[in-house]
């Protein structure tokens, strides 16, 4: 595979509305459980280290949950502040 899809895949699924924006939630770091990546579809090893990001409502309650490979998380952080920059926002979402 292209090393640059799952970077490709990733900004596609940001743009296209397919993957939410960073704004407010919670992330986990752990061992995988062979968990397909929400952000670039390609599957985490065993191996790995996977992200649990936890996305919450107003109300501080999970609204739904992605799983990531850390590289995917690190670009899915700077696409959501580049897009809310564009956008005009103020702060950039909270890592609680």
């Amino acid at each position: 595979m292209n090393p640059e899809a799952p970077t490709a895949e990733v900004r596609r699924r940001v743009s296209a509305g397919l993957l939410p924006k960073a704004t407010h939630f919670r992330a986990f770091a752990g061992r995988s459980r062979g968990a397909t990546c929400d952000a670039c579809g390609q599957q985490i090893l065993r191996s790995a280290v996977q992200y649990d990001i936890d996305l919450l409502d107003d109300s501080e309650l999970v609204s739904s949950t992605v799983t990531m490979h850390p590289d995917c998380h690190v670009l899915w952080l700077e696409l959501s502040r580049v897009s809310a920059s564009i956008a005009g926002a103020g702060k950039f979402g909270e890592l609680r």
